[in-house]
């Protein structure tokens, strides 16, 4: 920044001030033209910016639109959700279909209960509970521990009671729950696995303590090892662990868990009821969602469209131009989008251009959707998926989505028209301000130069009128003496 001038003319007389600032303000005259040109420079790089904003929202609202997991999540319906329930997601069909489920058997876990006690806290006595998850045959065999599960010891002392029991095998987290019900019988331990299936029973075997001696008879009448050496009976069998079954289309389905997957695809039932009739489950497309993804699509393209009209628009009015008013970038991505709504894809003949799926170009340059042709074209979700987000190593037959796609993608990629445009912007705007740095310390070696001069010649001048006063008045006591 120039320093202030406030050295005025010591005896001369000279506005050293005003010489010099005039001076100065004539060599910052192309500071200025760099300051105009900077602020122009930072409003293109703004607007660039929200161009960029808006080709990135045109790239997910095609993508969303092209991507599978729109086309291939159904909408589903049951005719009896309250024995068959269902939810959809990505891996369904294009085109969905009707299924009958009939629900034979629900899963569910094993449940034991001991003989009533009159008093829960009284003392089971000393020993361990041996915890194993498991399959009890069908056929009465043998119990089959389960791969992978390791056993689990409870261990208790002479004066734990039935309560002791229950917190102990909560806190052990074995896949076992237990809880004490009780009534005018008295009160009962009941042991239920967590886990549904099969192969989610148990056995709970009564064994000695920590000094070997036997398990008590308070332990034993909370064991059940239906074969054991022991008998092991004490608990009851309320519920016997099992397996869901079902037919879907007369295909039987063999399930641990009420929750079924696979069954139909992009489909997981929920069986709530068994031995009634069977259920219609219904897929179709889900139409609804589709429409307002191309909704958005149209919308993104209309409002990049409307953005660079705005930005590069010129007011004769006023004679001004908007932030990118004639600059080249911007106008070939207008030409290019302008295009894009027009280009056929090969991807599909039914539906080869976006007017064929009501989406059309106005006189305005923007897209309006004809409803009645595009709820037409949603009547045939197989092709309309093919039309809008097919792939392929041929771009002339990428769905019509998938183009615009690639498109927003290839102007924003690292080496794309809009990022190579906005750094050379940055670029230009860092020179500018480099070259005003320059010049500032020019002006200010200048202005230090010009104010030296002018200090000196303002001596000088006071010297001289100094000295023509002398001369003068010299002059006029010679006069006097004649």
């Amino acid at each position: 920044m120039v320093a202030s001038i406030n050295s005025p003319g010591i005896g001369s007389g000279l506005d050293v001030k005003g010489i010099v600032d005039k001076l100065v303000a004539v060599e910052r005259r192309p500071i200025t033209l760099l300051q105009q040109q900077h602020s122009s420079l930072q409003a293109r790089l703004s607007s660039f910016g929200l161009l960029k904003s808006y080709l990135g929202n045109l790239g997910d609202a095609a993508t969303q639109l092209s991507d599978l997991p729109l086309w291939r999540t159904p909408r589903g319906t049951s005719s009896d959700p309250s024995t068959v329930a269902l939810t959809t997601s990505d891996g369904g069909s294009t085109t969905g279909g009707n299924y009958s489920v009939q629900v034979v058997q629900l899963a569910q876990g094993q449940t034991v209960a001991s003989t009533p006690v009159a008093d829960a806290t009284a003392a089971v006595g000393a020993g361990t509970l041996h915890i194993e998850l498991g399959r009890w045959p069908a056929d009465g065999g043998a119990f089959v521990p389960q791969d992978g599960a390791a056993p689990v010891d409870l261990s208790f002392t002479a004066g734990d009671s039935l309560e002791t029991v229950r917190d102990r095998i909560n806190a052990a987290q074995a896949g076992l729950a237990a809880s004490l019900i009780s009534d005018a019988s008295g009160t009962r331990l009941v042991v239920h696995s967590t886990a549904t299936g099969a192969a989610n029973g148990f056995r709970i075997t009564a064994g000695p303590g920590a000094d070997g001696t036997p398990a008590p008879a308070g332990l034993r009448a909370l064991a059940y090892a239906p074969g054991g050496a022991d008998g092991g009976t004490a608990m009851r069998l309320t519920q016997a662990a099992q397996n869901a079954h079902a037919t879907v289309n007369g295909v039987a389905i063999d399930a641990a868990s009420n929750v079924v997957d696979g069954a139909i695809a992009g489909v997981t039932l929920s069986l709530l009821k068994a031995g009634g009739d069977a259920v219609n489950v219904s897929l179709k497309p889900d139409t609804d969602a589709i429409a307002k993804a191309i909704n958005g699509f149209v919308g993104a393209i209309n409002d990049l469209a409307k953005y660079i009209a705005a930005q590069t628009k010129y007011d004769a009015a006023t004679k001004t131009g908007a932030a990118l008013q004639g600059d080249t970038t911007t106008l070939q991505i207008q030409k290019a989008v302008r295009k894009a709504m027009s280009d056929p894809t090969s991807a599909s003949s039914t539906f080869p251009r976006l007017l064929d799926i009501g989406i059309k170009l106005g006189s305005d340059n923007l897209l309006t959707i004809d409803n009645t042709k595009l709820q037409a074209a949603l009547a045939n979700p197989a092709e309309l998926a093919r039309a809008l987000g097919n792939r392929t190593s041929d771009s002339a037959a990428d769905g019509l989505a998938v183009h615009f796609k690639h498109f927003a993608q290839t102007l924003l990629g690292t080496d794309g028209l809009v990022s190579t445009r906005n750094q050379a912007l940055a670029d230009s705007a860092q020179r500018n301000l480099d070259q005003q740095a320059q010049l500032e310390s020019h002006v200010t070696s200048v202005q230090a130069r010009l104010l030296q001069q002018y200090q000196a010649l303002d001596k000088r001048m006071a010297t001289l009128s100094g000295q023509s006063s002398y001369v003068s008045q010299q002059m006029q006591l010679l006069l006097k003496q004649k």
